[in-house]
């Protein structure tokens, strides 16, 4: 899967071969773009970094010349600062003889200074328009880091650093602990009025590892292993089309348990009477069921939360089998503070619904929701929510307790 977006490129450019339309020259010329990056430049102007994938170097080639071996980059950036995304699109051609190709684009990230400040309107607004975007392009907020460092940090798997990203998108189900959106469900969440868009955080983070100078383990000619570390553990809120806060890993795990998109990741809570152990489950199983009731002019959401657990770690002596209603109600108790910490923020902090409240509420109350629909930005927060939370834990994967190394 790592390797997919190399393998689409390489067919593609066979299937140009086999239909004639291009030449090899012409090929090589084909700007494939994988991944942008938007941030803020001097002047109240946009920059722009466009990630090409190098068609004339698979993997990350290497050349000799004589006695030293160079590194050959599988992909090349071109920065390109405008007064708006739509300009620096335009620019292309000026700076590169390659014809600009988004059909596999695959991430789209924008820095969290410039979500907060000018909003995401502009970028939206012109992606959806162009017809050579698809909408499954993942949309991200950057923070920390200048993108243009960001987009020029190689991993070793993944030697494209906008590949490296969207790698490590295609398993956010295992953790469930951010919540990306890509490009087309985005803009629908801005257009809809009832449900406000969010997406996941990328921060490159120091890694243990070294920069090749280091000489940290590296051959001359390698790709040098990444100073960074790739972290998508936070989730950003948007209102009126800017990021207006973010949540944490706790509280991202919380927004999915709402919006019933919770598959797998595990959950950790305090053993039972017993000070500083702990039981981590892996979850295997969920359903969430949302129902607002209108009750004396009174909104009321009621949540209910299932979920079927493993038991995979317990980090003291414990009668699991005896006990499992004991971890279960401490299991239960977990994913409550989960959601509970994101209704406080999202709900009285934020004024945010990122929920989906609002389209439930229209789906339920379709002629209520047309009077309530100008005003639900106060209505929100008012609202009362009732959470129900029922979990199972069907399996163990352990002895009754754990190993006691040393004992007889």
């Amino acid at each position: 899967m790592i390797k997919r977006s190399v393998v689409l490129t390489l067919l593609l450019c066979v299937s140009l071969f086999a239909n004639g339309c291009w030449d090899a020259r012409e090929v090589e010329e084909l700007g494939i773009v994988h991944g942008i990056g938007v941030e803020s430049a001097d002047n109240n102007r946009v920059r722009v970094i466009f990630q090409y994938i190098n068609t004339s170097v698979q993997g990350g080639a290497q050349q000799s010349g004589g006695s030293t071996t160079t590194f050959q980059k599988p992909y090349r950036n071109q920065v390109i600062e405008a007064d708006s995304i739509y300009d620096a699109i335009k620019q292309l051609p000026k700076e590169t003889i390659a014809r600009r190709f988004f059909a596999h684009t695959e991430v789209f990230i924008v820095s969290e200074e410039y979500v907060r400040n000018r909003g995401i309107a502009e970028i939206s607004d012109y992606v959806g328009r162009d017809p050579q975007f698809r909408p499954n392009v993942w949309l991200l907020v950057g923070r920390g880091k200048d993108l243009t460092s960001l987009m020029d940090t190689p991993g070793i798997i993944s030697p494209i650093p906008t590949q490296r990203v969207t790698s490590v998108l295609e398993h956010h189900d295992l953790v469930s602990a951010y919540a990306p959106l890509k490009l087309g469900e985005f803009i629908r969440y801005l257009q809809s009025g009832s449900t406000q868009p969010f997406t996941a955080i990328i921060e490159f983070l120091p890694g243990p590892s070294r920069p090749a100078e280091a000489g940290h383990g590296i051959l001359a000619g390698q790709v040098p292993e990444p100073a960074y570390k790739l972290d998508l553990n936070g989730t950003a809120l948007f209102k009126n089309g800017k990021m207006v806060g973010w949540l944490d890993q706790k509280e991202s795990r919380g927004l999915l348990w709402l919006r019933g998109e919770v598959k797998q990741g595990e959950i950790r809570f305090p053993l039972p009477g017993v000070a500083g152990g702990s039981v981590a489950t892996e979850i295997n199983k969920t359903k969430t069921k949302v129902k607002p009731v209108l009750r004396n002019d009174e909104l009321i959401i009621f949540v209910e939360i299932n979920a079927q657990t493993v038991i995979q770690e317990v980090t003291s002596s414990f009668p699991v089998d005896k006990e499992i209603k004991k971890l279960e109600d401490a299991q239960n108790q977990a994913v409550v503070r989960e959601v509970q910490s994101v209704l406080d923020k999202a709900q009285k902090q934020l004024q945010v619904d990122a929920f989906g409240f609002g389209e439930a509420v229209h789906r339920e109350y379709p002629r209520q929701w047309q009077q309530m629909k100008s005003d639900w930005d106060e209505i929100f927060p008012g609202i009362q929510v009732q959470l129900e939370v029922k979990t199972k834990i069907v399996g163990t994967n352990l002895t009754s307790r754990p190993v006691d190394v040393g004992s007889d």
